[in-house]
């Protein structure tokens, strides 16, 4: 998915037919039939991660988190001490990839063409989509049709963050290294991993909400010593090197929930609106 050159940006090729015969499509008015493909659709969660070295997804179990515990139990991922890979339980995944609630909406979306260009619009607008990690974030507008993500509305994302000694990083997180070849920068749209995130969430022009949450974690070294919770102080200088990138974004509703008090920082040239939570009020 990640090759050596930069894919190029897909276009759809579906054309729909004419089907005098279809008494769905002639009787129906457009209308009825999109209150139709609502209702089989219907609206949820959706995590979308990288398996098998393509993007799937899963449906939410814990809608209501806004963190990472909360959802490691959706796609059997590892808490994010953990090293990449291990204890995921990837035959729960292999499980619920191919269990009856998918096939349902599938079944839905390869009836014809017609259908699948009337309905696939409404999963996309009906949805929260859950991000987890940056190299499926990344990949994601990559690997959609523009006007699919014209039609996504609803998006939440998560990224833990590490101090190490004067620097800060971003947790890869990607637990799923064994089936996926890694960062490629030549395919990516930024030129560092923490740039390709915020230049891949400006690509999705037509955002209505957006929650990220940045949970910065205590360093390895801080987990052997009494103060296994302390994490490392950010600093303005650090907060701005984060935050300048979300200026890419384009979303009305834009909430960033971050872990660390404030650093006297002006966020009024930001694009959202900050709320500052701890472990003890972290859902």
């Amino acid at each position: 998915m990640m090759s050596g050159t930069r894919p190029q940006a897909l276009t759809a090729i579906l054309r729909p037919e004419p089907q005098p015969s279809s008494l769905f499509l002639t009787r129906l008015v457009p209308e009825i039939r999109s209150m139709i493909y609502g209702y089989i659709v219907g609206e949820g969660n959706l995590h979308i991660f990288v398996y098998e070295q393509n993007l799937v997804t899963l449906r939410c179990l814990n809608p209501a988190s806004l963190g990472l515990t909360g959802h490691e139990t959706c796609i059997g991922m590892p808490n994010t001490d953990s090293p990449p890979g291990i204890n995921w339980k990837y035959k729960e995944v292999q499980e619920r990839t191919a269990s009856e609630e998918k096939r349902h909406v599938g079944a839905l979306l390869t009836v014809c063409r017609t259908i699948y260009l009337e309905s696939v619009d409404t999963l996309y607008r009906t949805h929260i989509l859950h991000f987890n990690n940056m190299i499926s974030i990344t990949t994601f507008p990559r690997a959609m049709i523009p006007r699919h993500l014209e039609a996504l509305h609803h998006v939440r994302l998560f990224l833990a963050l590490h101090g190490r000694g004067k620097h800060m990083s971003a947790y890869f997180h990607n637990s799923f290294s064994r089936n996926w070849p890694g960062w490629d920068a030549a395919s990516a749209p930024g030129d560092t991993p923490w740039a390709s995130v915020w230049a891949a969430m400006a690509e999705l022009k037509s955002l209505h909400t957006l929650v990220v949450t940045l949970e910065l974690k205590p360093s390895p070294s801080h987990r052997v010593v009494k103060d296994p919770d302390r994490c490392r102080e950010v600093t303005i200088e650090d907060e701005t090197l984060l935050l300048d990138p979300t200026k890419e974004v384009t979303c009305n509703d834009f909430l960033l929930r971050v872990n660390w008090p404030s650093t006297g920082n002006c966020l009024k040239k930001y694009p959202f609106r900050i709320e500052r939570y701890t472990q003890d009020t972290k859902t």
